[in-house]
């Protein structure tokens, strides 16, 4: 929230939201502990300030995870990544193709 001097004017300037203890929205992350663990490659949706961060597991489902159950596996830069080519060989490996 923004101070005003008696005439109304800003006086101090707004404080932007800074990253929580180095996490930010986009960074690809593992979930290594707790009720969600076997998770891997999901993005963080909301990096709330107490240190909960909702993950997007598939465009319907989100889940809140603590920092203290999270790793990362990759920070955000911004380039947009995907698992398409490790998938895509998973299942060629499952079918016996490979």
């Amino acid at each position: 929230m923004v101070q005003n001097d008696k005439y109304g004017f800003p006086r101090k300037n707004y404080r932007a939201k800074q990253k929580v203890k180095e996490w930010k929205t986009g960074d690809i992350v593992s979930v290594i502990r707790g009720k969600w663990a076997p998770i891997t490659g999901k993005r963080i949706k909301t990096v709330r300030f107490q240190g909960n961060f909702d993950v997007r597991l598939d465009r319907s489902t989100v889940i809140s995870v603590s920092r203290n159950h999270l790793k990362a596996i990759h920070r955000l830069d911004g380039y947009d990544y995907t698992f398409v080519e490790l998938c895509l060989y998973l299942s060629m490996k499952n079918d016996g193709d490979i």
